[in-house]
């Protein structure tokens, strides 16, 4: 039997401590790596989330403005009056007349 020198033992050793602290950083470096990636997609994120909020911070202005516009040039629905209804024989004197809209008579 070959026996192992004391040296050769602390050089096994050391051998195997220092693969233990490899796989060891290799594994807290995938860690850091994941968690960078994490916060990487949550900034991205974060920025998309703000721009979207300013677009609709503007098209929420704009909505606005249209609506004091409608309001002060009366183009808003409010009193816009009912569609008057006619009677089958004022329907039948259009046609003659030849003034029609194109309403139909009510059955």
């Amino acid at each position: 039997m070959i026996e192992q020198t004391e040296e050769e033992k602390k050089a096994a050793a050391e051998k195997k401590e220092q693969e233990a602290a490899a796989a060891e950083d290799k594994k807290t470096q995938a860690k850091v790596d994941t968690t960078t990636e994490i916060i990487a997609k949550a900034e991205a994120a974060a920025e998309r989330l703000e721009k979207a909020n300013e677009t609709l911070e503007k098209n929420m202005e704009k909505q606005a403005r249209l609506r004091v516009e409608e309001m002060l040039g009366g183009t808003t629905e409010a009193g816009a009056g009912e569609k008057k209804e006619i009677s089958d024989e004022e329907y039948a004197k259009k046609v003659m007349a030849n003034d029609i809209e194109g309403k139909e008579p009510t059955p």
